[in-house]
């Protein structure tokens, strides 16, 4: 099975008209804006892609993977995003729903913000990192995807760009959200 191909081939963040936000079918691959500023975007849809900026829901029971991956000294957020990109879209496109039991992820880079209030360690410092989350029906179908020849490749890509990567599996105890 082949993965897709991405090769120059990027689409719009967003667009609006008339300012209200237009829902705009996004590939999973352009999670970053820097993309756009380098004019590597294409204006061409279809109908596989799903919007990356829409809030997801989780289900109750859910796996969630939370991978943090160390970026090597030097390496900037511009520098992995495509590596990155291209990597979560096989997991998307490959892995998703009845296909393999990926449900959702999110992608977020270090701000830079240690919260004192929150932290009992003393060390207040972290080196630049990305947190990948996922969402899976099981733990065994998250290891399945790692299997992947195709994914292997994307992540052996993304791989040379850091130091150190761990994934650690957490099991949903309880969710909820603000009362309106």
């Amino acid at each position: 099975m082949r993965g897709p191909d991405f090769s120059g081939k990027y689409h719009r963040l967003s667009e609006f008209s008339r300012g209200a936000p237009q829902r705009v079918a996004r590939p999973l691959c352009v999670l970053f804006p820097s993309l756009q500023s380098q004019g590597k975007i294409d204006t061409s849809l279809s109908s596989r892609e799903q919007p990356v900026f829409d809030a997801i829901s989780i289900p109750f029971g859910t796996k969630m993977l939370f991978n943090t991956i160390k970026l090597k000294p030097g390496v900037s957020m511009d520098d992995v995003e495509l590596a990155l990109g291209e990597m979560c879209n096989v997991v998307k496109n490959t892995y998703g729903g009845d296909k393999g039991g990926f449900l959702a992820g999110q992608v977020f880079t270090f701000s830079g913000f240690v919260s004192d209030k929150g932290s009992l360690n003393a060390s207040r410092g972290a080196d630049d990192h990305i947190a990948i989350v996922t969402y899976w029906r099981s733990f065994e179908e998250h290891e399945k995807s790692h299997a992947d020849e195709i994914f292997n490749a994307k992540f052996a890509v993304l791989a040379e760009m850091c130091t150190d990567s761990k994934e650690l599996g957490y099991e949903m105890l309880w969710q909820g959200e603000a009362e309106s």
